[in-house]
């Protein structure tokens, strides 16, 4: 069965209420690696830190691609849910997705038409979304300046972990009438307790942790989830972004991921076309910029939570408890439709047999 929603009907869908994000919580973190301590980059304030960096070009996915784990998409997130909220009832959860789901929905309202492709899935009463088309970008032009990136966050920030391929932050809260947990990428955070000092005389961890900590291992996905080291306050997040000075950070254009991710700490690091010596970045709160922004996009937000409840109803009424979500370009709607098994679960099987208190791990 598939139903569908007309670009012209995105207004007709809308929630009739303000749109705002509310009750927000720091549920979980983890990092995606081969190393004993799960922890985020620190960012470092110094006078020196005005990194010179050449331009690359590479072959890459968008800044919102968590990686990948193709066995079970969701397993990750769920793990470290387990450890870090071991109180969390997610049958209080109405949907559980990464930011990048959210964001192009919220950019396809906006009028940018990326194709994307996200397979819903039910679990128990909770809808857990995960994207099937990473948005894979090949082979630019040897003169085209495709940014920074990872470069640039190195040397401005020390790294707690060694071989780290990203830092993953789930944050919980209400949009809408719809209660969220959404998982998304952190660049660095902010020392707000001494930590860096701490780190480094040793005073909080050994780089090597204990036999007796606590692991565990799926047998089925093989993925090891190992509980060492420290999480990080809701408000110390940071964003990077790099730009040239003819091309300067817009909030507009960022705002969306920070948003839905609620994150409050930016850096804007800009630099001379001719130079590749960037300004002294320093971190920005943008606690109230977040504010305005959900202030001056109601009417975009409003039409997002119509779609969210769309999903979540069409998911609550298959049959099979799944449906997949799309954006055909030639139509103009957004398509979903009910679907069969999925060849990947995103859900780890093991964890079904108590979905309300995740006694299972």
């Amino acid at each position: 069965m598939r139903t569908s929603i007309k670009r012209s009907e995105f207004l007709e869908q809308a929630h009739s209420e303000r749109a705002e994000i509310t009750n927000v919580k720091l549920l979980a973190s983890y990092n995606w690696l081969e190393a004993p301590l799960p922890c985020a980059p620190l960012w470092l304030e110094s006078d020196a830190k005005r990194p010179a960096l050449h331009n690359i070009n590479f072959h890459s996915y968008g800044p919102d691609v968590v990686p990948p784990y193709p066995k079970c998409p969701a397993e990750p997130l769920f793990r470290a849910l387990k450890i870090c909220s071991p109180c969390l009832d997610i049958n209080t959860v109405d949907l559980v997705t990464d930011r990048v789901n959210i964001k192009r929905l919220f950019l396809l309202i906006r009028g940018k038409e990326l194709g994307f492709m996200i397979q819903g899935e039910l679990v128990g009463k909770t809808a857990i979304l995960h994207r099937v088309d990473p948005y894979e970008r090949h082979g630019p032009e040897l003169d085209k300046n495709n940014g920074f990136g990872k470069p640039f966050d190195k040397p401005i920030t020390f790294p707690m972990i060694d071989n780290d391929k990203g830092h993953q932050r789930i944050v919980g809260y209400q949009f809408a009438g719809i209660s969220m947990i959404v998982r998304s990428e952190i660049d660095a955070y902010v020392d707000s307790a001494g930590v860096l000092e701490a780190f480094v005389n040793k005073q909080v961890v050994d780089r090597n942790p204990p036999p007796d900590e606590e692991c565990f291992t799926n047998p089925t996905t093989s993925l090891t989830v190992r509980h060492v080291g420290w999480g990080h306050q809701l408000e110390t997040a940071v964003e990077i972004k790099t730009r040239d000075d003819h091309e300067p950070v817009d909030f507009n254009a960022i705002g969306p991921q920070m948003w839905i991710s609620q994150t409050y700490k930016l850096v804007r690091a800009r630099r001379d076309r001719a130079s590749p010596v960037y300004e002294r970045p320093c971190v920005q709160d943008i606690s109230e910029l977040l504010k305005d922004f959900e202030d001056d996009n109601q009417e975009v937000l409003q039409q997002l939570a119509g779609i969210l409840h769309h999903i979540l109803s069409r998911l609550r009424g298959s049959a099979s408890g799944r449906v997949t979500v799309r954006w055909c370009r030639i139509t103009q709607q957004i398509l979903v439709t009910s679907g069969d098994e999925p060849a990947t679960p995103s859900f780890p099987a093991d964890m079904l047999k108590d979905w309300g208190s995740f006694d299972t791990y």
